[in-house]
């Protein structure tokens, strides 16, 4: 009589619990609202406007207030203002009064326009 007992307790548990698995995958997997989520779509990454430069190549980074930061190629030993004119210029608050923009760049360079 206890076994038969304890194969019933063993059923119920069972049976409650695939009832709330159950209920687990029709609510948070299956549920209705996330269909109607439309997914966002990925950025489009415009190529860049100007040409690459030809010659002895490097990689240099303009960050800050720039038209388009980013990393860009230049002419190995070329100025800092040849780097700010390919991120598409300085904007109208940049703050150019402590910057030298006739120094000449090498590799990774990284130039930050305040």
């Amino acid at each position: 009589m206890k076994k038969q007992n304890g194969q019933k307790v063993l059923m119920v548990l069972a049976v409650v619990a695939l009832a709330l698995c159950g209920r687990y995958f029709l609510k948070y997997l299956f549920h209705p609202a996330d269909a109607a989520v439309a997914p966002t779509p990925a950025p489009v990454i415009q190529p860049q406007k100007t040409p690459v430069p030809k010659g002895d190549t490097i990689t240099v980074t303009v960050l800050g207030n720039v038209e388009n930061p980013g990393a860009y190629l230049v002419v190995k030993g070329c100025s800092v203002q040849i780097a700010i004119e390919r991120a598409g210029g300085h904007l109208q608050g940049a703050d150019l009064s402590e910057i030298d923009l006739s120094v000449p760049l090498y590799e990774d360079t990284l130039i930050h326009i305040p």
